[in-house]
């Protein structure tokens, strides 16, 4: 009965297996059905014990390590197999599956594989999977997998993933995705890597590409190079952008800059300092206040973007936070004023815009508003142009909104901010 049992599974892996065999072989070599072997040269086969590279077996099962000319169907060991051409079928091993030739099927190993030439199906090692021919299918590990020339598909690991030729498809890693070559498809990982020109979305911690990105990147740190698409990250550093880089700090070399002297309601004196691009931008602020009896200043943060209005000429948004010190160093309670500023800028020079618009401002603030509004309740003393619109005290949290103006002199790299081109 065991026997029968035996055999009934022998021909399951051998329907399996031909699913994935190729009927020809690139070279003309005698086909044998089975053979055994406990370590070449010592086989049931009297060709493969004497010359193991000129046979070719449908049934191949190695005790320790076996070679053979070429498999068509099945071929496992207990430790490790070797074919000196191709591989058409199903390949195990606990720890080494190695083929010189092309592989069309599956290799299974728990440490390593390895396809000389083409690779048409699936490779699966508990370490490390290696092509050094076209692979078209999945590699699948659990440390490495290296691809030397075109992928279609997928590299999926728990560590590395190198593509060294094209890319078309998926890598996906625990730790780093390395394409070399032109990448079409996605990289996902902690870390991933495109050195030429990819297509497609980069999603992790850290993403880098140095070519040309047509696509995305999403992830805490996105370095680009020419990236025709969106950032989104904490910090984004990228040659030139068409497209939105959307964070924190997003660092453009040729994108849009410029530094300003400003003043509004609020602040006497404000210095700000605008960079990334065009479409979305950063905005880090500095503002004094100073009327004889106390002084204050803030440091702030916010985002903006410009839309091209006329050859010279373009409308601006702007969104800010400040965080306001009264009459110390730095003030530890809350006391922040969030403010929308827009208007028109207007070019006089290549290097140099003036701009007035109007604002609206939100104090949320916990310090003692003595400091802050004087008998009419305004929140700037000696320049609001609007009474509060709202306030309300609620314990030691004051709230208040009004209405303002800002005027601005920029100077720094402007072009003409046609969203076409951005």
């Amino acid at each position: 009965m065991k026997v029968r049992l035996l055999l009934v599974h022998l021909f399951c892996v051998l329907a399996f297996a031909k699913t994935f065999a190729q009927q020809q072989d690139t070279v003309s070599l005698p086909t044998y059905p089975i053979q055994f072997s406990v370590v070449t040269p010592l086989s049931t086969d009297r060709i493969n014990e004497l010359d193991p590279e000129k046979t070719i077996h449908n049934f191949s099962f190695n005790m320790f390590l076996g070679k053979n000319g070429g498999v068509n169907g099945f071929e496992g060991s207990f430790l490790a197999n070797y074919i000196y051409q191709d591989m058409y079928g199903v390949q195990m091993a606990p720890i080494m599956n190695y083929v010189n030739g092309q592989t069309q099927g599956v290799q299974m190993a728990g440490v390593f594989n390895a396809s000389g030439d083409r690779l048409r199906g699936v490779q699966m090692s508990g370490v490390s999977s290696l092509a050094q021919g076209n692979v078209q299918g999945a590699q699948l590990s659990g440390a490495v997998n290296i691809a030397e020339k075109k992928v279609k598909g997928a590299q999926l690991s728990g560590a590395v993933n190198v593509g060294i030729n094209e890319i078309k498809g998926l890598q996906m890693a625990g730790g780093v995705n390395v394409a070399l070559s032109y990448m079409n498809g996605l990289q996902a990982a902690p870390i991933n890597v495109a050195i030429a020109e990819m297509e497609g979305a980069q999603i992790g911690a850290i993403n880098v590409n140095t070519g040309t990105l047509k696509g995305s990147q999403i992830g805490a740190i996105n370095v680009g190079g020419k990236v025709q698409g969106s950032m989104v990250g904490v910090i984004n550093v990228a040659d030139s952008v068409k497209g939105i880089p959307f964070g924190v700090l997003n660092i453009v070399r040729h994108g849009y800059r410029s530094v300003a002297f400003e003043s509004n309601e609020v602040w006497r004196g404000m210095l700000t300092y605008r960079m990334g691009s065009p479409v979305f931008y950063n905005i880090f602020t500095a503002g004094y206040m100073w009327d004889g009896n106390y002084q204050r200043y803030g440091l702030g943060y916010g985002i903006g973007t410009q839309f091209h209005i006329s050859r010279k000429n373009h409308f601006f948004m702007e969104l800010t936070a400040t965080h306001i010190n009264e009459d110390e160093g730095w003030t530890d309670q809350l006391n922040l004023m969030s403010r929308f500023h827009m208007g028109v800028d207007i070019r006089i020079a290549p290097w140099m815009t003036m701009s007035v618009g109007p604002a609206i401002s939100l104090l949320t603030s916990h310090v003692d508003q003595g400091n802050l509004t004087d008998t009419q309740g305004y929140p700037a003393p000696a320049l609001s142009v609007f009474p509060n619109w709202w306030s309300e005290q609620n314990g030691d949290l004051y709230m208040a909104v009004w209405g303002g103006l800002q005027a601005s002199i920029r100077f720094g790299s402007f072009r003409k901010l046609d969203r076409s081109k951005y």
